[in-house]
C-alpha cells in the first residue's frame, strides 16, 4: 500500500530548489536539499551550520 501523500509542498519545495541552483546560491541550495531530506548530515563541511539537531541525539 502506498502512503497518501500531499504532493503540493513537496513540488514547492522542489520548485524553490530549482530557483535557488538556477541563481548558483549555494548555501540556499544545500538549505533547500537539507528540508527535501531531513536526514542528509554535512558532516566536516562549511554546510554543516544548515544541519537541524536530531531528535534522537543530545544537543550540548
Amino acid at each position: 500500500m502506498v502512503r497518501p501523500n500531499d504532493f503540493e509542498p513537496i513540488a514547492a519545495q522542489f520548485e524553490e530548489l530549482k530557483k535557488r541552483s538556477y541563481n548558483v546560491d549555494i548555501i540556499g541550495s544545500v538549505a533547500a536539499i537539507k528540508a527535501l531530506v531531513p536526514e542528509y548530515r554535512s558532516n566536516n563541511s562549511e554546510f554543516e551550520k544548515l544541519d537541524k539537531p536530531r531528535p534522537d541525539k543530545e544537543t550540548k
